[in-house]
């Protein structure tokens, strides 16, 4: 979700998924983009795809709430 709404309306430098601690050194605010953010559900489905592949297993299991 995170690199979701980092990417929306925003061209960064880095067009990869990034670790939340490593988002503020790709952040500029000139690349702010002028017209609205919109929303594009198969973006969602990209990052999120993402995310999943560099959780471990442990991590996707207590997500889906699995011991």
């Amino acid at each position: 979700m995170l690199n979701h709404l980092f990417h929306m309306g925003h061209a960064s430098d880095a067009d990869r998924w990034l670790a939340p601690a490593d988002m503020p050194a790709h952040f500029r605010p000139e690349h702010l983009g002028r017209a609205s953010a919109r929303f594009d559900e198969s973006q969602l489905m990209h990052w999120q795809k993402e995310a999943l592949q560099r959780m471990s297993t442990a991590e996707i299991r207590a997500l889906a709430g699995l011991r």
